[in-house]
């Protein structure tokens, strides 16, 4: 058998996990998520100091709005605290499915890659890959069935992240797309 272009072995860590999903959120969210948080915000501010100047009718119509925009704040909190924790339980999840073996791999090839993690070996075509993306830090992908796999440029061995990047654009006849995270 040839040798890979590129091998790579990472191990799954929690790290990697939450820098990955903080990459894929960014890729699936609209890019005017904060538009509804300042919406939200502002209709408060606006409310409240309603309810503060008028009086009577008005100001009891102010109030009302001024305490439901507080509800629809308190619950978009809520949601971003669950989704933070959430997303440690879900890690402790894998890893418990997992076993403890943590480690994988990936050999990718001029028309293959082999994905060899504790459980299976799988050898697949790169029309299986649905998209590819590219973080600061590390590299993500998608297959057909919905599995998703990442890891560090760091543990890229074979070439550069560039090289890399140029080669995987070629093998899977797609674009590698690139994702910003602050970090």
């Amino acid at each position: 058998m040839n040798e890979p272009k590129f091998q790579v072995n990472t191990e799954m860590t929690e790290e990697l996990y939450r820098y990955s999903n903080r990459g894929f959120q960014k890729y699936t969210m609209p890019p005017g998520s904060w538009m509804v948080w300042a919406l939200v915000a502002m209709m408060l501010v606006g409310n409240a100091c309603g309810a503060y100047v008028l009086e009577g009718f008005p100001r009891w119509i102010c109030v009302t709005v001024c305490a439901a925009f507080f509800l629809i704040g308190c619950f978009m909190i809520r949601g971003l605290i669950r989704k933070y924790f959430a997303l440690g339980q879900a890690y402790r999840k894998i890893v418990k499915q997992m076993e403890g073996n943590l480690s994988q791999s990936y050999a990718f090839f001029p028309d293959h890659m082999v994905i060899t993690r504790w459980y299976t070996k799988e050898t697949l075509s790169y029309d299986f890959v649905s998209w590819i993306l590219e973080f600061p830090k590390g590299y993500m992908f998608m297959l057909n069935n919905c599995a998703v796999y990442y890891f560090w440029k760091r543990e890229i061995l074979g070439g550069t992240p560039e090289e890399f990047k140029a080669f995987l654009e070629s093998a899977a006849k797609q674009q590698v797309n690139y994702i910003e995270i602050k970090e």
